[in-house]
């Protein structure tokens, strides 16, 4: 398990009032009525967590891609998150920047190039004209429940044009090629 399941699996414990009621027992005065209350909330909120675990499927893994195209990545959850859906770049060596939040609202410095749209479990990241500084890896990410998800795969815009060529690592990094 993860840091960010354990986390979410604490948080989850320790607002549970069912777990906390059962280990301290100066609350065992509680009435019946209590108890099915807090059995009630505890089941919600057992939903409700389960329904923090989003998978996200995106597609492609990898975008070729040329000046002045278009390009769309696709990204799809498990369950249901609104518009609750946020994309980000990374360059090489520099943190994720985000792009877009609530499926279509651009962050501050994102081009108008870039454009987010969708709802539900279906969203999509557009390029309209990609310039070079576009490449990079990109991810989406729900904010719709705890803990927020990423994708894994990622999408990949390697190299624009002709002559990319693979770096056979890990991360399957793709270099654009020097003639």
């Amino acid at each position: 398990m993860g840091p960010c399941s354990r986390a979410a699996l604490t948080i989850i414990y320790l607002s549970s009032p069912l777990a906390f009621w059962s280990r301290n027992s100066r609350f065992r005065g509680y009435s019946k009525m209590s108890f099915q209350t807090q059995l009630f909330c505890l089941l919600v909120m057992g939903f409700q967590g389960s329904g923090g675990w989003h998978v996200l499927t995106q597609a492609p893994e990898t975008l070729a891609a040329s000046r002045d195209s278009f390009v769309s990545i696709t990204c799809r959850s498990s369950t249901e998150v609104g518009t609750s859906m946020a994309w980000y770049q990374q360059k090489p060596n520099e943190a994720p920047r985000l792009l877009i939040f609530g499926a279509s609202a651009r962050a501050a410095g994102t081009p108008s190039r870039f454009r987010g749209s969708g709802s539900g479990s279906d969203f999509s990241l557009t390029i309209h004209g990609v310039e070079a500084e576009d490449i990079g890896i990109y991810y989406c990410q729900q904010h719709f429940s705890w803990p927020p998800t990423a994708t894994r795969p990622h999408t990949q815009i390697p190299c624009l044009g002709r002559g990319c060529r693979f770096s056979n690592q890990d991360t399957c990094f793709l270099q654009e090629a020097t003639a």
